[in-house]
């Protein structure tokens, strides 16, 4: 389900912009903070550290599981610069500049929906924001509109994301406990995508400081996916083949299924100058964001195709397959595992709609599948004493036939 909404949380990514001044306990320091100011005005954005806790957990729903996560950034740790009339000032905490900072990704799941299940949050924030009022923001939104909000974000424009949170369609405050923590209900929804947000501060606020963001999805249908275990002789040979159904969706669907080792890494990795031009995310080698544009190709282009080449370019071990334009409702996979190691592996399956302007995933399904190598097996004494009679057998006829040949 990563490919559907990769679950990064945004605060890793985001120079971000100051307000009803929320004072923070020395321990409680911000990862970054960027500061927007003119003759005039002055805002700015803190970000909470996600290594002292602050995360978003989604709860209920259908879990697919994770590899090992890690978030990798590597560039700049502070930059100043002007963009028309304001002067822009980004700080980090922590980072040394173009030093790996690596954040470690707690969960071992992520969530998604179907309509009928109700949407639980957790917000994880650290024991020092205890006691305070947290605004829990849900936005129907698509990459699209966070991948502009973000680039507005990085030239200190914060007006569109404060526009996501003004437009949300729901906002829970709550009072985070002596941990930090906090929930909130958004019960069933409708399919689409969808962004939660955690911040101190409402969104008219000049000053926000930002707990954690998520994504998730909710499908439209349901689907039932079948495989089985690889048993071989060698590692040369072998597929992991299934049937993934759609239930009560009969249309023309683009599928890809994709079989990743289940000890993998997933090393999500930002690098970044202070500009959009030099702004890039890899996951391992496979190119994610460029210079703001998703996958080098634009938004609008990402389909099972880009994903594809993703999946291929970023895992080792790992097997894909694409199949476009299928009507009905029923894809039969087969993907060879040839020179795969023996080990877990995760099998996903996605489908996209291809009438869905959108590019929107609309089913999706997840097993564990295991592959292993066994040697070939020699005869027992009496299968080989079954075998040599029967040669034997065979010997006889032979020579009964040339016999009467002649």
């Amino acid at each position: 389900m990563w490919w559907i909404n990769i679950h990064i949380p945004y605060q890793l990514i985001i120079p971000i912009q100051k307000g009803e001044h929320l004072i923070l306990s020395a321990s409680a320091a911000p990862l970054v903070k960027v500061e927007v100011s003119n003759s005039t005005t002055y805002e700015s954005f803190t970000v909470l550290n996600p290594k002292d806790g602050n995360w978003i957990e989604m709860e209920g729903g259908k879990e697919a599981s994770l590899p090992t996560v890690k978030f990798i950034y590597n560039g700049t740790n502070n930059t100043e610069y002007r963009k028309g009339d304001k002067e822009i000032k980004i700080t980090t905490y922590g980072i040394n500049e173009y030093e790996d900072y690596i954040v470690d990704y707690p969960f071992s799941n992520h969530s998604f929906y179907y309509e009928d299940d109700a949407v639980e949050v957790k917000v994880l924030g650290e024991e020092d924001i205890a006691g305070e009022n947290a605004s829990i923001y849900l936005i129907r939104t698509g990459p699209r509109e966070i991948k502009d909000a973000l680039s507005s974000a990085v030239d200190g424009d914060t007006k569109l994301f404060r526009d996501l949170l003004n437009n949300s369609i729901l906002e829970n405050i709550t009072t985070l406990n002596g941990n930090g923590n906090g929930t909130a209900s958004f019960g069933t929804l409708n399919p689409g995508d969808y962004v939660v947000v955690a911040t101190l501060n409402a969104s008219s606020d000049k000053n926000i400081t930002l707990v954690s963001t998520t994504a998730f999805d909710v499908l439209e249908h349901r689907s039932e996916l079948e495989v089985s275990n690889v048993t071989r002789t060698s590692v040369s040979e072998g597929f992991v083949s299934g049937e993934f159904r759609i239930l009560g969706g009969n249309a023309t669907y683009t599928y890809i299924a994709a079989l990743i080792k289940a000890d993998d890494k997933f090393d999500l990795r930002l690098e970044s100058n202070g500009t959009k031009a030099e702004t890039n995310l890899k996951l391992n080698n496979a190119t994610l964001v460029e210079s703001f544009t998703i996958g080098g190709v634009g938004l609008k282009n990402v389909n099972a195709t880009t994903v594809y080449d993703w999946i291929t370019n970023a895992f080792t071990n790992a097997s894909v397959e694409v199949e476009k334009g299928k009507s009905g409702n029923t894809y039969d996979f087969s993907l060879p595992v040839v020179e795969l190691p023996d080990g877990d592996y995760y099998i996903y399956v996605a489908a996209w709609n291809v009438t869905n302007s959108s590019q929107r995933v609309v089913a999706f399904s997840q097993k564990e599948v295991k592959i292993v190598t066994v040697s070939p097996t020699s005869p027992s004494v009496g299968e080989e004493e079954e075998l040599r009679l029967h040669r034997l057998e065979q010997l006889k006829s032979y020579l009964k036939e040339l016999l009467h040949l002649r």
